[in-house]
């Protein structure tokens, strides 16, 4: 067998163990544990807020029931989830009160785990009735090999206020094995190319 045949297998084996690898690298579905937890946090002003992780009543979605932590789910690929809350924030005291809140969140998918902290800036203004959620940062992305899952957390207006969250599953990391099968078909179709200029 010579080089130019040598090199032709190697690009279209290399090329078809890369498309293989590609469609089975990740499963349609995972399953995934999620837990948060606040950190310690007091007012920057006035009185800081209580979190709520029952039943209860808000201002902005109506009656809302909290993920239970830790709470299991199974993720579609490319399928955003909706309708889900971590936490009610409920105003206490009386005037202008503001905080600044640690919220840290785990995901553990399999055996692995990760924890990213996010800091969600409260304000809240009994004259107007109106208290107010902003992060500092809208979505977390948490890489677990070829496993992408980022997690949106929209910043909340109203008054006794739902934290909304929503849970969205890619696989747009290529593994390993991908890049490696990606540079074996390259090089061979590499060769050929050099044996046909000489």
């Amino acid at each position: 067998m010579n080089n130019r045949l040598v090199a032709t297998v190697a690009a279209i084996l290399g090329a078809s163990l890369l498309a293989f690898v590609e469609q089975t690298a990740s499963a349609t579905t995972i399953s995934v544990k999620d837990s948060w937890s606040v950190g310690s946090y007091s007012p920057t002003q006035g009185t800081k807020p209580t979190i709520t992780t029952s039943t209860t009543s808000t201002s902005n979605h109506g009656t809302v029931t909290p993920l239970i932590d830790p709470y299991t789910q199974s993720l579609s690929l490319n399928t955003p989830t909706s309708g889900e809350y971590l936490f009610v924030v409920d105003p206490q005291g009386s005037g202008i009160n503001k905080a600044i809140i640690p919220i840290s969140l785990t995901l553990t998918v399999g055996t692995l785990s990760e924890t990213l902290t996010d800091d969600v800036t409260y304000y809240a203004n009994y004259g107007t009735d109106l208290d107010s959620l902003t992060w500092a940062t809208n979505t977390l992305d948490f890489v677990f090999g070829n496993n992408d899952i980022a997690v949106s957390l929209p910043n909340e207006t109203d008054w006794n206020m739902a934290q909304n969250v929503a849970f969205a599953y890619t696989d747009t990391v290529p593994e390993p094995a991908t890049l490696s099968l990606l540079g074996f078909g390259m090089a061979g179709m590499g060769l050929t190319r050099r044996r046909k200029k000489n």
